[in-house]
């Protein structure tokens, strides 16, 4: 069926999917590094449970491969199912007995991998479910939902930590995940075979990985999401690591952790709202350049030093961020056919995996003792040179990316 406006039933059921599930995983972000923190004592067990389910999502182009071909209503049910049930099986075991940490890297690595699968089916959902001329509104929503939602549960998990500790906390997160698969359960259009037709053969992790590099190479600059994505990657595990350790080592704790990240989120939600505004007279392309320059300088503000500047780090980190990601989103759904999406937002996700385990690795040696002012002021660098490397590739491959446009379009 031809979708003829931006809220139709099916998209607006998938988006209460998205906000419901956003608001669990703000209170799981809160809770589960400080769970971690209580367990051990050791602040690079964060980073190992990072590293967990950073190592689960090397299975991205298989992932991705299984959105383009499977139905993805009953999927993604399966998948919120699941994730209500591995935090909240996890919660339950943290109040009632002592948690192994073996347990807590086994649900970060499940968790990691299953999270693989809804981004992918989500950017093959999207374009199914809305008009091609409202893609860019779509993504904003999604985005807003991903990112805006979390605005009052990261809030709200900051005081249930420090009130209920945090295995409380991650068993009211269960069954916020849980509604996602209720909601999922509604959207009939997720039921849609793929418009080719074509029939699916068995293909290896290899197989499809080079068919996700290929229709990348194919729309000429895109090929370079794979390395700069990588890069900004390493810079934001090592931020995700070190962050609540800081926070801790200060005094600041779960409420300072709550506001520093409520504040990442209100600059990702007005980063989503500018993009928005501005899509009509800025090329995708162009909003992901102008989007990793305001990420660099939230990273700059935060290597200052201080509270102030961490938060007001914070604020600009997240609008580039919010921005980046609208732009970056819509302009792989368009350059990228449909059949293709899937594999092709796995592939990215493995490629990010590298780098979330480089910078779990970084942020294991950092939190032994090397400056954050120095952490961040060399993120910000590196994310500098990517929206460098960005802007010079796209200027010279923007025919190849504007015929790349040209035929998914057609």
């Amino acid at each position: 069926m031809e979708r003829t406006t931006l809220w139709n039933r099916d998209f607006g059921a998938y988006w209460l999917g998205l906000a419901s599930a956003a608001l669990g995983d703000a209170l799981v972000v809160i809770a589960l590094p400080f769970l971690v923190l209580a367990v051990s004592g050791d602040p690079r067990a964060i980073a190992t449970t990072l590293l967990a389910a950073s190592i689960a999502r090397f299975a991205g182009p298989i992932v991705g491969a299984l959105a383009d071909r499977l139905p993805l209503r009953p999927t993604l049910v399966l998948a919120g199912v699941s994730r209500a049930l591995l935090f909240g099986g996890m919660g339950a075991l943290a109040v009632g007995a002592e948690l192994p940490l073996a347990v807590v890297y086994l649900v970060a690595f499940l968790n990691g991998l299953v999270s693989t699968y809804v981004f992918a089916a989500g950017n093959v959902a999207v374009p199914r479910l809305v008009p091609q001329g409202e893609l860019v509104r779509a993504n904003s929503l999604v985005q807003a939902a991903l990112q805006g939602i979390p605005l009052l549960g990261l809030g709200i998990a900051g005081a249930l930590v420090g009130w209920l500790g945090p295995a409380a906390t991650l068993l009211l997160a269960a069954p916020l995940l849980g509604l996602e698969a209720l909601f999922c359960a509604l959207v009939r259009g997720l039921d849609r075979p793929r418009r080719d037709g074509s029939r699916h053969e068995a293909t290896s992790f290899l197989s499809e990985l080079a068919t996700g590099l290929d229709h990348l190479r194919r729309a000429g600059p895109l090929v370079l999401v794979l390395p700069l994505s990588l890069m900004v990657n390493v810079a934001m595990l090592l931020l995700s690591a070190l962050m609540p350790v800081l926070m801790d080592r200060s005094g600041h704790g779960a409420g300072g952790y709550g506001l520093f990240e409520m504040t990442l989120s209100t600059g990702i939600l007005v980063g989503i709202g500018v993009v928005t505004v501005v899509a009509r007279r800025v090329a995708p392309q162009h909003g992901v350049s102008l989007a990793q320059v305001v990420m660099a300088t939230g990273f700059g503000a935060m290597a200052a030093g201080g509270f102030p500047w961490l938060l007001a780090g914070a604020g600009l980190l997240g609008l580039g961020i919010g921005f980046n990601q609208v732009a970056a989103i819509t302009l792989l759904q368009l350059a990228i056919p449909e059949g293709a999406r899937g594999k092709v937002m796995g592939t990215i996700v493995s490629v990010n995996a590298v780098g979330q385990a480089a910078g779990a690795a970084l942020s294991a040696a950092a939190a032994d003792g090397l400056p954050p002012t120095l952490t961040f002021a060399a993120s910000a660098g590196v994310v500098a040179a990517c929206a460098a490397v960005w802007c010079v590739a796209t200027l010279l491959g923007k025919d190849r990316l504007r015929a790349a446009l040209a035929q998914s379009a057609g």
